[in-house]
C-alpha cells in the first residue's frame, strides 16, 4: 500500500443484483478514489446500458484494494492481505451474481491459475454466489474485437437475472 493514494474500497448500490470485481486500482482510480473511470468507466458504463442498467444499480469493487506498485499483477500476498475486505464486502451486499471483469481479478477470486478464456463462459461460485468471468474495459479497449465476448456474457448474466 505504499504507492496508493487512497484505499479505493468500493461504490455503488447496497443492495445490488450485482457486483463486479476488477483487480486492482490503476492511477486514476487511485487518484479518484472510485473503480473504473475514465474511458475504460465511460466503456463500462455502455456494457451496463446493454442490460438496461446504471451504475447507480450495481456494486464496483476491486479484488485488491491499494494500487500496486507501477499497477503490476497483485501479488498472491496481496491478494490475501485484501481477501477478507472483499469477502466481508460480498457478505454485506449479498449479491445474486458476481461478473468478475479480467485475469487477475477472475484468478484472485477464483483461486486458479487458469486463462481467462477458459474460465469465460462458464458458471462459477464463489460464496455460494453465481459467477461469471469476463473480459475487463481496459482490455477491450485495447482489443475491440473481444467485445462481442463482452456483448455475449452481458447478454448470458442478463437472461440469468431476469429468471432467476
Amino acid at each position: 500500500c505504499d504507492t496508493r493514494k487512497q484505499v479505493v474500497f468500493g461504490a455503488g448500490k447496497q443492495d445490488a443484483d450485482v457486483v463486479f470485481i476488477v483487480g486492482a486500482p490503476d492511477v486514476d482510480e487511485n487518484a479518484q478514489g472510485e473503480a473504473l473511470v475514465g474511458s475504460s468507466g465511460e466503456l463500462f458504463d455502455a456494457m451496463l446500458a446493454s442490460m438496461d442498467l446504471t451504475r447507480q444499480q450495481v456494486y464496483v469493487l476491486h479484488l485488491v484494494k491499494c494500487m500496486t506498485p507501477k499497477h503490476r499483477d497483485p501479488s498472491q500476498g496481496e491478494v490475501s492481505a485484501c481477501r477478507s475486505w472483499l469477502d466481508q464486502q460480498l457478505q454485506m451486499l449479498q449479491p445474486r451474481l458476481v461478473a468478475v471483469m479480467g485475469r487477475t481479478a477472475a484468478q484472485g477470486l477464483l483461486s486458479s491459475d487458469a486463462s481467462l478464456d477458459d474460465m469465460r463462459g462458464a458458471w462459477h461460485t464463489y460464496q455460494n454466489i453465481a459467477v461469471r468471468v469476463m473480459c475487463q474495459p481496459v482490455y477491450l479497449m485495447r482489443s475491440p474485437e473481444q467485445k462481442v465476448k463482452a456483448w455475449e456474457d452481458m447478454q448470458v448474466m442478463n437472461q440469468f437475472l431476469r429468471t432467476s
